[in-house]
């Protein structure tokens, strides 16, 4: 059994790196993925809203409450979710500028510029005064931390009392069982510009931060199908698409894994 060293997973991650990757890929997403940038959704049904409202009850979002959608993407969830939950204000935050154009955009499209407000940043160093959010979402963007304990940490100034973090995510497995497995995922991280964490980083992260009621769990209700769908421009599977031309890869043993992790910060 290899452990999983540092060296094996390091992607040389920089926050250009992170930006330009999003900025670069912004059409493939929108036009193969669509607007809800997720390689998992939530397979009780077939739609990226059913998934989006399974994430949001998980995280026990309710009316009235202020969210931070932290690397929100275009903000896809965050339509969705405004619009089940009457009464809940989202913040949605994104490096890239071209995500922020189109989210501002979606939303406008959605009627819901006054429930819904997206800021071009960076999600290390939030922009927003302490105590301000009763909740905050990672979906799928925690691996573009380039300093997972500075960011949870960031994260848990502007958390409220009492307030909650909830993070979904692709985890890779604590250990490496062969060379294969490392080098896949050195692949896997390369091709989409991030640094896939383990869940215990995660955990560790919370605590140093001063969260605590830290409870993660893997999620077996997911689906990757869309995705592996978005890889191709027909239904045989055999032209790449503008998505796949970037991201795809024939993996054997690809160490990684869907997780959730719910903390909340004390009273």
């Amino acid at each position: 059994m290899i452990p999983a060293s540092r060296s094996q997973v390091e992607t040389g991650l920089t926050l250009d790196r992170v930006r330009d990757y999003w900025d670069n890929t912004h059409d493939a997403y929108l036009t193969h993925v669509g607007t809800t940038f997720q390689a998992g959704r939530i397979a009780i049904g077939s739609s990226a809203r059913e998934s989006n409202l399974w994430l949001a009850r998980a995280a026990g979002l309710a009316t009235g409450q202020q969210v931070l959608d932290a690397g929100c993407g275009v903000c896809g969830p965050s339509i969705d979710i405004a619009r089940h939950i009457p009464g809940l204000r989202i913040v949605g935050i994104t490096l890239s500028s071209r995500q922020a154009t189109t989210a501002a955009r979606l939303v406008r499209d959605a009627s819901l510029a006054g429930r819904i407000r997206v800021v071009n940043g960076d999600y290390h160093a939030l922009p927003f005064p302490d105590r301000t959010f009763d909740a905050v979402l990672f979906l799928e963007s925690l691996g573009y931390g380039i300093n997972l304990t500075g960011l949870i940490l960031s994260v848990f100034h502007v958390t409220r009392p009492g307030g909650s973090l909830y993070v979904k995510d692709v985890f890779r497995r604590d250990r490496l069982w062969s060379d294969q497995e490392a080098r896949e995922l050195a692949e896997f991280d390369q091709a989409y510009s991030q640094r896939t964490p383990t869940i215990h980083d995660c955990i560790e992260a919370a605590s140093a931060a001063g969260f605590e009621s830290i409870q993660s769990r893997e999620l077996s209700n997911v689906t990757t199908a869309h995705a592996h769908q978005a890889m191709f421009d027909d239904a045989n599977a055999k032209t790449l698409s503008a998505f796949g031309r970037v991201h795809y890869r024939r993996h054997t043993c690809l160490p990684v894994y869907f997780a959730e992790l719910t903390a909340r910060r004390p009273r």
